[in-house]
């Protein structure tokens, strides 16, 4: 079995030297959420960011649509992406400051 669709992290935080948690310090992030069962892995007004090296600010994939990859990913078409863009967040319903996470 491929275990290549697990690589991910979770960060727990707790409070800082004020004793805010993480989001009432910096507002609230993205909402984790799941996706339908799969096969359905094609979703509209998604959003692609990525942070490749030495660049002094991410990329940003604006609003397009996913489609599926050996029906397992979500794959995206972004011009201009370059290499090392990998790992960024598929946002749905992206606001410019929030979305949905449905993939990384």
């Amino acid at each position: 079995v491929k275990a290549d669709d697990l690589d991910f992290a979770f960060l727990k935080t707790g409070p800082n030297s004020k004793g805010q948690f993480l989001e009432n310090a910096t507002g609230m992030g993205n909402q984790l959420t799941t996706l339908p069962a799969s096969g359905n892995l094609n979703q509209k007004n998604v959003s692609l960011i990525g942070f490749p090296g030495g660049a002094k600010s991410p990329l940003v994939c604006p609003s397009t649509t996913t489609k599926e990859f050996e029906g397992r990913f979500l794959e995206i078409a972004c011009d201009g992406f370059a290499p090392g863009v990998s790992g960024g967040p598929f946002l749905r319903n992206f606001d410019g400051k929030r979305g949905d996470v449905i993939g990384v």
